[in-house]
């Protein structure tokens, strides 16, 4: 896609002076000035890093994939906790009467059920994304009934911890899997639904002790640690489960961090009992933190505004203000808990599920997360920033690998707050990127803010969730953003997009744009059926081609309306057929079916209106003639194909087009 033209430039600049304006307006009657000071030199604790809850029980193949995609590459998503349950329903009937001899017979079989095999394919998944030492394996539910149910008898304890370690020992030795720590109950002081076997802190930590033995004498332990006690309530972990855990030094020494969940932000609780316990030194993760969203544990749809969204934020940033080194989101994506019966459907996700369509679209938190995740990466130290009040909650960040500084925080005002800021012991700063999050924007860049002699001043715009990052630009193998693959210059788009293809599902057009955002997608061409009609709503659809943007289009997100042409000779349906090949026409007036055995003709057709024409699929060509139906693969070529003047012949992810009128770039091929 080609630069803005000079007249676009001249607008964007005439609106920039106006925004100013009307911002120093605002300032001058209403806004509030705050003085922020950032200091390196006095460092807090190392952030590990933000990451999310994910359940098993959604791996559908690979209808799960663009769902973990988007949490790992849009929110930076370091940390998983990844949920196997229930384990009510895992062995149901005991192996054996000896809990310290494997029936491999049995759990050969067990773990091959699909149940299982779920697990094994998502933890693979992941491994191959990177995830491997900050992996954390988590079992919800009831124990088996024959244990206990609702609790572990003393005398099944051994069978307990035999199970567990079963699943850990096919994972490693048979599945090949990485992960470096393991959380083995799940919020055992909370009864409502079926979380976790009830324990006291004896015996969950008497049950932590039986899984290390049992794992060192297997020889799997490895540098495998633990996170514990994962409670429901911050007040019985710390009364009651962790002085539990303190008391055995061979527990401690393989618990990696406490983990604690909360719903309501920080609790002074935490830091008071640690730094008054046998090991002071001892770090904390909130393995769960949200926002509370009513209904959402019952199945029942909550309010996902960015009210929301901001009160979330406002939690994490609590927490890590406090010490935790690090925060995973419950949870990533709505899915289905068999222990959250009868109502077993969890509404809680970043991303929604929809049903009809089985794909995942993000809501307001999952934005406003990325305020933090994807600025605050893994190393970064938390450093003094002061100056901050009750309208204005900011920490600020440092990380030496990147020499990146970044300051996040929220406006809680209903108008904009003036930022006069001075930068001490830290990296030389040029300029800061300025991004914030609100009502209307999701991670929205805003003009680059100046540094000059370690001060800087800046607007944050009312309501917002907002980040500043800096770096010095000198280690540029570290960066905070995802690499881009096109050249300066260029947009990431896609110029093959169906609505539907081949079922009866058909994806709404206001789905277009959100899918488009955090794919960072600048232009999609959506293409409509001038062939057999496989693509549905084709006589509707083709009826958009207008050569102009589509209405459903945004600032920086085009949606262009284009065909794609071909007869399917493979398909018995179609009354007529031709091994015409698949050909894309960009850049139409106006489309209608047409039939042709020769794609000649069709390019002959496009021509005319100044389309952009040529065969896509070309991954099928085999190296001689072609003698047989195939779907893809036309078997007369037009002359134009070997003399090198067709407009494309792939579809890679670049485009160049501008951005104003709707024009395509016929000169410059797409390769």
């Amino acid at each position: 896609m080609k630069a803005f033209t000079r007249f676009t430039i001249l607008f964007v600049v005439a609106v920039f002076i106006n925004t100013n304006c009307i911002f120093s307006q605002v300032l001058n009657n209403e806004s509030k000035v705050i003085s922020l000071q950032i200091d390196g030199s006095k460092r807090f604790q190392r952030i590990d890093g933000i990451g999310v809850n994910a359940n098993t029980s959604s791996w559908y193949g690979k209808e799960l994939e663009p769902a973990l995609n988007l949490l790992l590459d849009s929110m930076h998503a370091t940390i998983w906790r990844v949920i196997v349950e229930t384990v009510e329903k895992w062995e149901e009937v005991n192996d054996n009467n000896d809990p310290f001899t494997f029936n491999w017979d049995y759990y050969n079989k067990l773990y091959e059920t699909p149940k299982f095999q779920k697990a094994w394919d998502m933890i693979q998944y992941l491994n191959e994304h990177g995830i491997t030492d900050k992996l954390i394996i988590n079992f919800m539910g009831f124990a088996p009934e024959w244990m206990g149910i609702k609790v572990i008898k003393p005398r099944y304890e051994d069978e307990y911890v035999e199970m567990i370690v079963s699943f850990f020992y096919y994972a490693i030795k048979t599945k090949h899997l990485k992960f470096g720590l393991l959380a083995p109950t799940n919020e055992s002081d909370h009864h409502k639904y079926k979380e976790g076997p009830h324990l006291d802190g004896k015996q969950h930590a008497r049950i932590i002790r039986k899984l290390i033995d049992r794992m060192e004498a297997l020889g799997i332990m490895g540098d495998i640690r633990i996170v514990a006690p994962d409670n429901a309530s911050i007040d019985n972990s710390i009364k009651e489960f962790i002085p539990a855990l303190m008391e055995d030094s061979v527990v401690m020494s393989r618990i990696a961090h406490l983990g604690f969940h909360t719903y309501g932000g920080y609790d002074p609780a935490i830091i008071s009992f640690i730094e008054k316990s046998a090991y002071p030194k001892s770090s904390f993760w909130i393995t769960e933190w949200n926002a509370w969203c009513k209904g959402c544990d019952d199945g029942i749809l909550g309010e996902y505004n960015y009210d929301f969204a901001s009160q979330c934020v406002g939690y994490l940033l609590d927490l890590l203000k406090n010490g935790a080194t690090a925060a995973l989101a419950w949870e990533g994506y709505d899915s289905y808990y068999e222990h959250h019966a009868p109502s077993p459907f969890s509404y809680w996700g970043m991303l929604a599920y929809e049903p009809k369509t089985k794909t995942y679209f993000p809501r307001k938190n999952f934005y406003a997360i990325q305020q933090v995740s994807k600025f605050v990466l893994p190393g970064s130290w938390r450093v003094s920033i002061t100056g901050t009040g009750d309208s204005l909650i900011a920490l600020a960040f440092h990380n030496e690998a990147s020499q990146k500084v970044s300051i996040v925080g929220i406006n809680k005002r209903h108008t904009p707050i003036n930022i006069n800021g001075t930068l001490a012991n830290l990296p030389a700063i040029n300029n800061f990127e300025m991004y914030y999050t609100n009502n209307t924007k999701n991670i929205y860049k805003d003009a680059d803010v100046m540094v000059k002699d370690k001060a800087f001043r800046t607007i944050i715009p009312p309501d917002c969730i907002f980040t500043l990052s800096g770096s010095t630009g000198k280690n540029k193998s570290v960066s905070n953003k995802p690499l881009k693959p096109e050249p300066p210059g260029w947009y990431a788009g896609d110029i093959h997009v169906h609505r539907n293809c081949g079922d009866e599902t058909i994806l709404p057009e206001s789905k277009l744009s959100q899918m488009m955002e955090p794919n960072d997608l600048a232009v999609i061409s959506v293409l409509a059926d001038m062939g057999n009609g496989e693509v549905k709503n084709a006589k509707e659809d083709l009826l958009k081609v207008t050569g102009k943007d589509a209405p459903q289009s945004k600032p920086g997100h085009i949606i262009h309306w284009d065909t794609e042409w071909h007869w399917d000779a493979t398909y018995s349906q179609f009354s007529k057929q031709a091994l015409g090949g698949h050909l894309v026409l960009l850049g139409l007036k106006d489309a209608k079916q047409i039939w042709e055995e020769s794609p000649y003709k069709i390019l002959e057709w496009g021509r005319k209106q100044n389309a952009v024409s040529g065969f896509a699929h070309f991954q099928y060509l085999n190296d001689s003639i072609q003698d047989e139906l195939n779907c893809c693969i036309p078997v007369d070529y037009p002359v134009e194909a070997a003399l090198g003047t067709i407009d494309f012949v792939s579809e890679d992810v670049f485009a160049n087009r501008s951005p104003n009128n709707g024009n395509y770039n016929s000169e410059a091929v797409i390769n």
